[in-house]
């Protein structure tokens, strides 16, 4: 479409993070806000241009898949990110929703081999203890409760390997569970392989070292959280992404 700045409203423009785009006329600009109505993008001064054909499509391409995803939302339709054309994850942190945390914020190895300062991290993480053994975290679909069901899980040993849960990917981003229920940028109800029970998952991607973190944390249907863990890469995220869609952030 060969409009213009002028001569569109930009009506429904979408609120970028810093992505680097292309314009027609060759310069590079730090997208802060795009139109997919007339391709044009502007950097946080407010100065910008048509962007280029790939990054015009690119956009476009982006709008249609949030649109897939958010009529399955409400209408309830089943979805998979290895057969439909969703959104892909790094969208996420090009729409600001992928935060950045240092690896000091995290669990270190520590955690790993002592089980009492493991107990004691997960019980203050989450304001537990003797008295108040669970907690409600309010999440865009309804509280979740955390506490014994979550801290037990850890310890509990794992029939296909024959050891506890307690490894790196389990442990080490524990302090970020309350940010993947509170603000997750997807939720999903799925159900495993030879399982009945339905569960939900919540995706949150976050900037680790400069790269992109997949976090996830599983909720039984009745609403207690059972465990979270971080799994390697995009397309382990992908083969996520499969189920029934309950929330998009975007």
């Amino acid at each position: 479409m060969e409009l213009t700045s002028a001569s569109c409203s930009h009506e429904g423009a979408l609120k970028l993070k810093g992505h680097i785009v292309t314009l027609v006329s060759s310069a590079t600009i730090e997208l802060v806000g795009a139109c997919p109505g007339c391709s044009y993008g502007w950097d946080a001064r407010g100065a910008g241009g048509q962007l280029s054909p790939e990054d015009a499509q690119a956009i476009d391409e982006f709008i249609q898949a949030r649109r897939l995803l958010n009529d399955s939302i409400a209408g309830g339709i089943a979805c998979s990110a290895l057969c439909d054309p969703l959104p892909s994850p790094v969208w996420f942190a090009r729409l600001g929703l992928a935060p950045t945390i240092s690896e000091a914020t995290l669990l270190g190895h520590a955690a790993l081999s002592d089980e009492a300062l493991l107990r004691t991290e997960i019980r203050q993480r989450f304001g537990l203890s003797p008295q108040l053994p669970n907690a409600s975290i309010a999440t865009p679909i309804g509280p979740v409760t955390v506490g014994e069901i979550f801290e037990n899980h850890l310890f509990e040993v794992d029939l296909a390997t024959g050891k506890d849960r307690r490894d790196p990917g389990h442990v080490f981003f524990i302090p970020a569970v309350r940010e993947t229920l509170t603000n997750p940028t997807e939720i999903w109800e799925f159900q495993e392989g030879g399982r009945r029970r339905r569960r939900l998952m919540y995706l949150k991607l976050y900037i680790l070292a400069e790269r992109l973190a997949y976090h996830i944390a599983i909720v039984t249907r009745d609403r207690h959280l059972l465990s979270s863990h971080k799994i390697n890469g995009f397309n382990a995220c992908q083969n996520r992404r499969v189920g029934l869609p309950r929330y998009a952030a975007y």
